[in-house]
């Protein structure tokens, strides 16, 4: 007897098949609005598939928190699931759940993880070959803070999972803090940040540094205290690996000195910021209008985009970046103090020599 999938079954498997990274669920009044990323940019359900419905009730957001053991019966505040979802005997991908209370209802995002596609080198990332020997020289050191830099979905992540595996084929000791973790490795060990059970990055990341590794990586570095510990374990002897949402390689400093990273520890620390955006390419059969071979959407992929700021140029753009937060304090009228305090560090970065 044929048993019809349920309709989010059917609505993740289209999903997962066309390579999508997020399946929205948005409430309006008494129904359910579907819309799919592709590529970075979001389509109603059934511009991806004529078999899919724009819309979908209840039901569907019942059967999403049941997969990932969420309380049904709670819908004042938000909640976090993630669950193995098996489409076929051969087909499986890890879904993160994320129900957010609304006017209108829940609303529910489900983020897929396909943790089956190969994560091989740099070059296969679309890497230049000049981009990958700066980070191999700064790698081979085993110490310094590298920074992978980039939007939210750009694909730091896999960009710092290949950098670990390089590592360990080099056979360094690696350990990664990660949250959460998004796929598995068996070749370096992995642990799972909880800050709701009181597991932090910057907690974490104090307890790794005991654990005598040659390379640590940090999921990202979210606060100051986190910065704080990253900056000077990279200037211990340890290599530092961690990412920072940017729209531009500029804002890295901005964002480290923002978080109360000071500009000789700053200097000193990081090796490397590698800048990274996923740019989507038109489909080659229809130039972008939209064809059966891209399901109507005029794309195909995307591809990664890089650049590489060494340590030298990391150093120069530091120096303009002191400089523009100084002039700032000015502007704002931030006080004498605060523009002492800026104007003597950025003195002692430009003329006492390290030892």
């Amino acid at each position: 007897m044929f048993v019809e999938r349920p309709v989010v079954d059917q609505v993740l498997a289209c999903a997962f098949e066309v390579g999508a990274s997020d399946v929205h669920f948005d409430p309006h009044e008494g129904t359910w609005r579907v819309l799919i990323r592709l590529y970075g940019v979001l389509f109603p359900a059934n511009r991806i598939s004529d078999a899919l419905s724009a819309y979908v009730s209840k039901e569907a957001i019942l059967r999403l928190k049941v997969l990932a053991k969420l309380n049904i019966g709670e819908q004042r505040i938000p909640q976090d699931g993630q669950v193995t979802f098996h489409f076929s005997e051969t087909q499986s991908c890890d879904l993160r759940i994320n129900c957010l209370p609304t006017l209108y209802g829940e609303r529910v995002v489900v983020r897929l993880l396909d943790g089956s596609k190969a994560i091989e080198n740099l070059t296969a990332l679309g890497m230049r070959e000049e981009e990958q020997q700066k980070i191999r020289h700064v790698m081979h050191d085993h110490k310094g803070l590298i920074i992978v830099a980039g939007s939210i979905g750009s694909g730091k992540s896999t960009t710092m999972h290949t950098m670990l595996l390089e590592q360990c084929r080099q056979g360094a000791s690696v350990l990664s803090l990660e949250d959460p973790i998004e796929r598995k490795f068996p070749d370096f060990t992995q642990v799972q940040i909880d800050e709701k059970q009181g597991m932090t990055f910057a907690q974490g990341l104090r307890a790794a540094l005991r654990q005598d590794p040659d390379t640590l990586m940090v999921g990202e570095i979210r606060d100051g205290e986190t910065a704080d510990i990253a900056v000077r374990a990279g200037m211990i002897g340890h290599l530092i690996i961690s990412s920072i949402h940017a729209n531009r390689p500029e804002g890295v400093m901005n964002r480290l000195l923002d978080f109360g990273v000071h500009p000789l520890c700053l200097e000193e620390s990081l090796r490397l910021v590698i800048f990274q955006t996923l740019d989507p390419q038109f489909c080659q059969q229809c130039l972008g209008i939209g064809c059966d071979a891209c399901h109507g959407i005029g794309y195909v992929e995307r591809k990664a985009a890089f650049q590489v700021m060494t340590h030298s140029e990391v150093s120069t753009q530091l120096l303009t970046t002191t400089a523009s937060f100084s002039s700032q304090y000015v502007k704002e009228g931030a006080g004498s103090f605060a523009l002492r305090k800026h104007a003597k560090s950025k003195m002692a970065y430009r003329f006492y020599p390290r030892s």
